[in-house]
């Protein structure tokens, strides 16, 4: 499974807990902070290997999309199109409240050897939670909620509704989706989760119908909240002088995710790109200064001192 032998695994998860390293991450777009522990390597490798593992052994539904290679998040929105009503919830907290016992009873009931349920639960967790950084968490956080995931399935089918889940995001479609909110409320509780209330939507057809960003009503769309955040990023890129070419890969990749759903309105953006951005102007890394001809003392944006 990782190219290691027993031993050097047990050493290493015996080590785990302490190879992390904590920190905090603001997201622009969203405007909200998230706390991360990445794993050092080996760790990170291993985490990796035990992710493609897993892959392998535990089948996960057509209807869970977060995390599964070959699934995006536009395989979350399609099953939705054209629904007369759609209503969506978002776990709170979903990493840090998926349990590592919770998924060792998951391995075991998925035929995988008591003790290398053990070895995994202690190579992938930290303090008995799925670490939101490491490589293996999203693998392993599908795998602990597909008793949850399952028993909210078989809801939805009760009242005639489609559902489907990306990672935290979940969505509900049909005539009874507003019936269903309270169901799946109760049912996230009794698995330890919950739901985060000032994000639960209930959207008729009358109004944009969106799912993780992407409009369902009538045909698949980009969304206006979308296509406007990469708007304010390329114009952000553009009038920020310590841009860094990274920074325009990343526009690029979220250019190119609209670009599956909205060809047309990827080409625009394309465009503002090639008008505002001048790509040759852009620095390997924010600490680099760009003045060429001149002797430059840098040490941050803010203390940059160029000398003649």
């Amino acid at each position: 499974m990782t190219g290691c032998t027993r031993q050097d695994l047990d050493r290493l998860a015996a080590e785990a807990p302490r190879l992390y390293r904590s920190r905090d991450e603001y997201h622009r777009v969203r405007d909200k902070w998230r706390h991360l522990d990445v794993p050092a390597e080996p760790l990170k490798r291993v985490q990796r290997a035990v992710a493609g593992w897993l892959a392998d052994q535990i089948p996960v539904p057509r209807d869970i999309v977060g995390g599964i290679r070959g699934r995006s998040v536009r395989d979350h929105a399609l099953p939705h199109v054209g629904a007369p009503c759609v209503a969506t919830l978002d776990l709170r907290n979903f990493f840090p409240r998926s349990r590592a016992n919770v998924l060792q009873k998951q391995l075991l009931q998925a035929g995988i050897a008591p003790d290398i349920g053990v070895l995994i639960r202690k190579l992938v967790s930290l303090r008995n939670y799925l670490p939101q950084g490491a490589p293996s968490s999203p693998r392993c956080a599908i795998i602990a909620a597909l008793p949850m995931f399952s028993e909210m399935r078989e809801a939805a089918l009760a009242l005639g509704l489609t559902i489907t889940f990306y990672f935290d995001d979940i969505a509900v479609s049909g005539d009874r989706a507003r019936a269903a909110i309270g169901v799946l409320i109760d049912i996230a509780r009794r698995h330890g989760h919950s739901i985060n209330h000032k994000k639960t939507r209930v959207l008729p057809p009358r109004v944009p119908q969106l799912v993780a960003g992407q409009t369902v009503n009538g045909a698949l769309g980009a969304g206006e909240a979308r296509r406007q955040a990469i708007e304010d990023a390329i114009r952000e890129l553009a009038a920020n002088p310590w841009a860094t070419r990274r920074d325009l890969r990343r526009i690029e990749g979220r250019i190119q995710h609209v670009r599956s759903l909205a060809p047309g309105t990827a080409r625009r953006l394309t465009d503002l790109v090639a008008r505002l951005v001048q790509v040759q102007s852009l620095v390997d890394s924010p600490w680099t200064p760009r003045e060429s001809g001149r002797r430059v003392v840098c040490t941050g944006p803010e203390t940059c001192l160029a000398r003649r």
